[in-house]
């Protein structure tokens, strides 16, 4: 009985202590466990062992889930023994911890989540170094983790590396990409990669890697060495038709200014139409340098 109000007090001091690091569902299961924590105290603990019991598992449970715990740390905390600590270090393999272990080890849940979507797009993790490659992880966080990481080692990969020492490494084809894949590219993360895919069918496609300067995000400083990891394959674009494209089609494209398509709309209304941009430019309905930034995605439509 004396271990069992022990075990319930101590709990009762940990849950209370860190009552303001729960969310609000948790924080209202807190305050019911104290309501019942409040009438026990009423009686003696050895008269009531069963209720004593109940609010100790249940304090077990709060605190196992919110420290993100496994059922088999779960099984670990309601042992009695010290937790695992957060920031802990252990050996793990990158390819099959889970997000439990990652967060342990000093990530983030949304920054372990990320590393297992980078897994699900195809990412294998063959060597430390592969690890330190992915996103999410800093170059601190690889020095500090690097003596951890327990990759088994396989033969038959090893001949393999060995084989394609000095090919060049797979890249990623930017108007094919789709989340997935773009989230795989180091340095894009969830937000870039919406945006990317946004302008992309703003676009109709890119034309050349340079584009991506035009996306909020992506700098002079970030941008070598995210092109570095793709390609672009302007075979793919969509074309919108000069002639015959409604106005509203041609003011959603990100080179199509307000002016532009007044003038296009009123020289379709006079003349009908054009076969160039050289003749656009001629009848100044476009300036030379807007004639030349549409030009991969312009297309004239046969007149009549």
């Amino acid at each position: 009985m004396k271990n069992t109000g022990e075990r319930f007090g101590r709990h009762l001091r940990e849950t209370l202590s860190a009552f303001f690091r729960y969310t609000r569902r948790e924080q209202r299961g807190l305050i019911l466990l104290g309501i019942v924590a409040g009438g026990a105290l009423l009686f003696p603990l050895q008269r009531n062992p069963e209720i004593s019991a109940a609010i100790a598992d249940k304090a077990d449970s709060l605190i196992a889930s919110r420290n993100g715990l496994s059922p088999e740390e779960n099984r670990f905390f309601r042992s009695g023994d010290s937790l695992p600590a957060r920031d802990s270090l252990f050996r793990f393999d990158p390819n099959r911890a889970s997000a439990e272990n990652f967060v342990r080890l000093g990530f983030s849940e949304k920054q372990a989540a990320a590393i297992l979507r980078y897994r699900a797009a195809g990412a294998v993790f063959r060597k430390p170094e592969d690890f330190g490659r992915c996103h999410v992880v800093s170059d601190r966080m690889y020095a500090r983790l690097a003596p951890y990481i327990d990759l088994p080692r396989n033969p038959a990969a090893d001949r393999k590396s060995k084989e394609t020492v000095g090919l060049k490494p797979v890249k990623t084809e930017l108007n094919r990409a789709d989340s997935a894949a773009l989230r795989a590219v180091r340095g894009i993360g969830e937000v870039l990669c919406r945006r990317i895919l946004d302008y992309r069918k703003r676009l109709g496609g890119f034309v050349r890697k340079s584009q991506l300067l035009e996306i909020r995000g992506i700098t002079e400083a970030n941008f070598p060495g995210i092109a570095e990891q793709i390609y672009v394959d302007s075979a793919v674009i969509q074309k919108i038709d000069i002639n015959f494209a409604p106005a509203n089609t041609l003011s959603r494209h990100p080179y199509f200014t307000a002016s532009m398509v007044k003038r296009i709309e009123d020289g379709r209304k006079t003349k009908g139409g054009w076969n160039t941009l050289k003749e656009m430019t001629d009848e100044d309905i476009l300036l030379p340098d807007e004639a030349e930034r549409v030009s991969p995605y312009a297309a004239f439509g046969r007149l009549r």
